[in-house]
């Protein structure tokens, strides 16, 4: 498997050349996002992780020592545990149209099973859809009072 530079190399040289890479483009473009919003939410398990074993105040030393504001680290720490973790975050942002940001926006709302019901309508209108859903009061009441709901891929979501 080669890395996404040795793709951009390659993708770079065959459109010089005149050939056909916008497929490519896209399909190299979506690992990237992917990638990205993993990356993110790896660094929020990883703050979790410092904030149990260490409390909270770690977690700006942390955020200092690989590179990001405090704040930044705090919010994905609070998407990735809002979500349940790494893995079930994973499990989302994979498969396209769910991204990071989707995740974020509704985690604000501090409601897990409302969350899940609006990211199943959200994740078809983008994250600006994400963003409205979130901030409409007559759907989120709707979302809450049905409770937990089936979850993207099939599984349970009645976390909590």
């Amino acid at each position: 498997m080669t890395n996404i530079f040795d793709q951009l190399t390659d993708l770079a040289a065959r459109a010089s050349a005149g050939g056909e890479v916008f497929e490519d483009a896209v399909s190299i473009g979506t690992t990237a996002r992917t990638n990205a919003d993993l990356y993110r939410l790896a660094l929020g398990e990883l703050a979790s992780t410092i904030t149990a074993r260490y409390g909270d105040a770690n977690v700006a030393r942390f955020a200092q020592a690989v590179g990001y504001e405090p704040r930044t680290v705090r919010e994905w720490r609070q998407v990735t545990t809002f979500w349940g973790g790494l893995a079930a975050c994973a499990e989302r942002v994979t498969e396209a149209p769910v991204s990071y940001s989707h995740l974020r926006e509704l985690a604000r709302l501090d409601d897990f099973p409302a969350a899940v019901d609006l990211l199943e309508r959200a994740s078809d209108g983008g994250v600006e859809r994400a963003r409205t859903e979130a901030r409409n009061p007559p759907t989120v009441r709707r979302a809450r009072a049905a409770g937990g709901v089936p979850g993207l891929r099939g599984g349970d979501c009645t976390r909590r």
